[in-house]
């Protein structure tokens, strides 16, 4: 679009930054409550609160804590929350049958917060890190990542998370292709967005995966998008959100 504004000194925009007013009028980005999501991390157990050290002020809450907190979100304002699951050791494998679980720590705490607070959005991840033994967001064999294998694996996880009531499911494995992989199961499923983030490679979260019991520390440059690629991912990206909302009739995708 050719500049609409008159050349110096006629044009002087250090105008509409003079006071507050002006400022706020013109502002063309404005943050409130409803662009949040708030992200809770579940345990185990009744009426606890366990502080993470890596995560200053933030706690693991029980699932009966975390309908507290749910309702309190709600109350003031924040129109969605994202759980996510701290698993015990002993119920982590390498093949992270525990993602599949119905009764996993994740959907149960979905369909309890669903029921208590019907009207706030429930955001899951898509990932098999909490439940892997290898601490990988994929399945591992002999130190490589299996791709086909993860993606089947992601695609029980995604069905099962949306049948629990999950609203977003974000694909945070951020492998290219597996939010096609899960279309043609979820046409059937009560889903209302799917959220597809870029697939850029990025040092590992360590406060992030200490919370959640995991140590995703390989190499993400082996199947992620290099930052500086940044072009492709958006080619890709757009032509991934065009299958799938050709395939998910009535799905609306998330930004």
């Amino acid at each position: 679009m050719k500049n609409q504004l008159a050349p110096f000194p006629l044009s002087r925009p250090r105008r509409l930054r003079q006071s507050d007013w002006m400022r706020r009028m013109v502002s063309e980005t404005v943050i409130s409550p409803d662009d949040f999501i708030y992200p809770m991390f579940i345990c185990e157990g009744d009426n606890i609160t366990d502080p993470i050290p890596s995560m200053p002020g933030i706690s693991r809450l029980s699932i009966d804590m975390a309908i507290e907190m749910a309702n309190h979100a709600a109350n003031v304002g924040i129109p969605a929350i994202a759980l996510f699951p701290y698993t015990e050791n002993d119920k982590k494998n390498q093949n992270c049958t525990e993602a599949f679980n119905p009764d996993n720590l994740v959907n149960r705490a979905t369909r309890a917060i669903r029921a208590a607070v019907p009207d706030i959005g429930i955001m899951l991840d898509v990932a098999l890190d909490p439940y892997n033994s290898d601490g990988h967001d994929g399945i591992l064999r002999d130190g490589e990542v299996i791709n086909d294998e993860t993606l089947m694996a992601l695609e029980k996880q995604a069905i099962i998370q949306a049948e629990a009531g999950a609203n977003i499911l974000g694909p945070s494995a951020r492998r290219g292709t597996e939010t096609l992989l899960w279309c043609p199961s979820h046409c059937n499923v009560a889903v209302t967005e799917v959220h597809i983030p870029p697939t850029h490679a990025h040092p590992p979260p360590l406060p992030f995966l200490s919370a959640l019991s995991t140590s995703n520390t390989k190499d993400q440059h082996l199947f992620l998008l290099l930052r500086r690629n940044h072009s492709f991912w958006c080619q890709h990206s757009g032509v991934v959100a065009t299958s799938a909302a050709r395939t998910l009739h009535g799905l609306r995708l998330g930004r």
